[in-house]
């Protein structure tokens, strides 16, 4: 329906419960350290851990390849968080075994080193986020393959400059080319045409596409 940029601000919202989740568990394993109020856990934490770990594998799997199909920021995010999980839920059971092996301090360990993984994943999506909701710049090496697919159509003499931005799902380009200065205005028309065609059969996110057209040799 046109609201391209909820997906960046659902990456958000997650990754910033995900950070205040990590801050308060960091706080409350140090307590724990700190006091020596270690409970050891049951084996059932133990299983439950293992199923998890298994269980996000899949969900990873499938997500991932959601979010490159539909070109899904949410889905990607979901997909990290749940190879974040995956990591998570083997450490928890390690610590888990450790607990009742004797080894009572491993547990609030490993809790501490998991929020600091955590948090840096999430800060990353977060990050990811933040910059779709903001109409970042593409990437240098997006706007290298939009030039040189350009190139490609024979009657482009040179790209004089590309700049694109992402709004949501739709990325906005704006490209001067030149041309051969023979060529007439239907024959720019044409072009543009099978331009913006050839663009969009590597990146259907390009939805916008603007091209000045200028001839090979004339001052910009």
């Amino acid at each position: 329906f046109g609201y391209g940029k909820i997906e960046y601000i659902s990456q958000v919202c997650i990754s910033a419960f995900m950070i205040i989740g990590c801050i308060y568990l960091f706080v409350d394993s140090a307590i724990v350290i700190g006091t020596g109020t270690i409970i050891v856990p049951h084996w059932v934490v133990f299983f439950t851990a293992i199923v998890s770990a298994l269980f996000n594998a899949v969900m990873y799997k499938f997500s991932s390849c959601g979010a490159k199909e539909l070109k899904s920021p949410t889905l990607k995010a979901h997909a990290e968080h749940n190879k974040i999980d995956i990591a998570s839920s083997i450490l928890v059971a390690i610590g888990v075994l450790a607990t009742r092996n004797g080894m009572e301090w491993v547990d609030p360990v490993i809790a501490i080193i998991e929020c600091a993984h955590v948090l840096y994943g999430s800060t990353k999506i977060f990050w990811s986020g933040y910059k779709g909701i903001m109409d970042a710049n593409l990437p240098p090496v997006e706007i290298a393959t939009i030039t040189r697919m350009t190139m490609e159509i024979p009657e482009v003499v040179r790209v004089e400059s590309a700049r694109a931005r992402e709004s949501g799902h739709r990325i906005f380009l704006d490209m001067v080319v030149r041309l051969a200065p023979h060529l007439t205005v239907a024959d720019s028309k044409r072009i543009g045409n099978s331009l913006r065609t050839h663009l969009r059969s590597n990146n259907e996110n390009l939805t916008n596409i603007h091209v000045q057209f200028i001839p090979a040799g004339e001052a910009k």
